[in-house]
């Protein structure tokens, strides 16, 4: 009885949202491993530290209109993890994908902590206020504000260099 009763207090220890990380994959890209390590800094700057699981591909499968686009695929629920999806323009230059991996990141931290819910096509709750965009333009939307407000700065944080080719690393000869 005493176990049964550690093991249950241990699975609400481990479960409570203090000890969750997000899941994250990255799909598309050469330089997978440089990019999770700099989505993992930009989760940390946010401070997301809710459950996510988390896919950033990078595409063609985009509109030539849209750089990149974030969505989620479930509500907000308590002990789940939320499935959030980012698409990024793939013909984009590093540079344009790392910009606007930055800004999508703003858009999966107001997803993960709630902040933006997608309630349709049409409308949307930004921090506890439903907003409806009509023709389906949200460029002035303040969920976009805030994203171009904080993606330059999030940019300008990047630490994660890309990694030297191994060949180079290993002739010490």
């Amino acid at each position: 009885m005493k176990q049964q009763i550690l093991l249950f207090l241990i699975g609400l220890f481990w479960m409570h949202p203090a000890f969750s990380q997000p899941i994250v994959i990255v799909q598309g890209s050469e330089d997978a491993l440089a990019v999770k390590k700099q989505i993992m800094q930009y989760l940390d700057e946010l401070d997301v530290r809710e459950n996510v699981h988390l896919s950033v591909s990078f595409t063609t499968l985009v509109s030539e209109y849209v750089k990149g686009m974030t969505f989620c695929l479930n509500s907000l629920a308590s002990n789940t993890y939320q499935v959030i999806r980012v698409r990024i323009d793939a013909r984009l230059n590093k540079t344009q994908q790392r910009r606007v991996l930055a800004h999508e990141m703003i858009h999966v931290k107001q997803f993960a902590k709630g902040e933006l819910i997608v309630i349709n096509s049409q409308q949307v709750i930004w921090k506890g206020q439903k907003y409806w965009c009509v023709g389906g333009s949200r460029k002035s939307a303040p969920w976009e504000d805030e994203a171009h407000q904080i993606d330059k700065i999030l940019a300008r944080l990047d630490k994660v260099q890309p990694e030297a080719p191994l060949a180079a690393a290993g002739k010490n000869r």
